[in-house]
């Protein structure tokens, strides 16, 4: 979970500070400070940024996170605990990851907070479409000869890590390893619902007219209603509802009457 309070912090110190206590990158580090910030402190530690000291079991750049689970289980169990629960997420899919930054984006009548892997994405979730703007002024990067480009993260990897085995996926988008796809089911990488892992985590989508699920797994089509393939978290279930529950997000009259005699005409598909 995630939240800024007073109380969550034990202490706050300068970089400055901390230099002239002796205090070393390391220690940080054994202190649970940010990645990023150590490299901060490493790099000019006479600054008067601070490093914010957590009381247990707060964690983060400002103490803003702690994990769900009892605060005495090693990393490991927590893990473990995370991946033991996600039959229990499926009675609950409003727990999610969500994207904070957007303070503006109202998303009509999908119930959902908005994922990180839908800003930028070339769909407009929010109804102003405040995640897709600026997205075009995005960095561009330049990948060298010996580098695979991948298609739509955008990262260069080396080339030697393209092709080396779909369970080694390096691309955010995972479009250097060819995806694992049973042939008696259009759900992609089916195994993502029950494990993870950077390959299933922390993937954006690779097909544009695929329905992500948001943990890896990717449905070819989708149903309306939902059928018999689903997502392993129901996520394309609540999708499903959010649309036939009202018709406000379609603009267009036209469109939403086109919308509506087209479900009733298959409503007899999956009764």
């Amino acid at each position: 979970m995630s939240v800024i309070l007073n109380e969550n912090i034990a202490n706050n110190v300068s970089f400055k500070e901390l230099s002239e206590q002796g205090v070393t990158s390391e220690q940080l580090l054994n202190w649970s400070a940010p990645i990023d910030l150590v490299e901060r402190y490493e790099m000019n530690n006479r600054s008067l940024e601070l490093f914010y000291n957590c009381s247990s079991p707060w964690f983060g750049s400002k103490c803003q996170y702690r994990f769900v689970y009892n605060s005495t289980l090693s990393f490991n169990e927590i893990v473990k605990a995370s991946v033991d629960s996600r039959s229990d997420i499926i009675l609950n899919v409003s727990v999610t990851t969500c994207y904070r930054f957007l303070s503006n984006c109202d998303r009509g009548p999908w119930s959902l907070c908005l994922d990180w892997r839908q800003i930028c994405n070339g769909k407009v979730d929010c109804m102003n479409g405040e995640d897709e703007q600026w997205c075009e002024i995005l960095e561009m990067t330049t990948c060298t000869d010996d580098e695979y480009r991948c298609h739509y993260g955008g990262q260069c990897i080396p080339m030697t890590f393209a092709q080396d085995g779909y369970s080694t996926t390096d691309c955010l988008d995972g479009s250097e390893e060819r995806e694992f796809r049973s042939p008696y089911s259009s759900l992609t990488n089916s195994f993502c619902g029950s494990v993870i892992s950077f390959q299933c985590e922390e993937r954006i989508n690779r097909y544009p007219l695929s329905f992500p699920c948001g943990d890896g797994q990717f449905l070819s089509e989708t149903d309306l209603p939902v059928n018999v393939m689903r997502c392993f978290n129901w996520r394309n279930r609540e999708v499903t509802l959010a649309m036939l529950t009202s018709f406000d997000h379609i603009k267009d009259i036209k469109c939403r009457q086109a919308f509506r005699c087209s479900l009733l005409s298959n409503r007899s598909y999956s009764k």
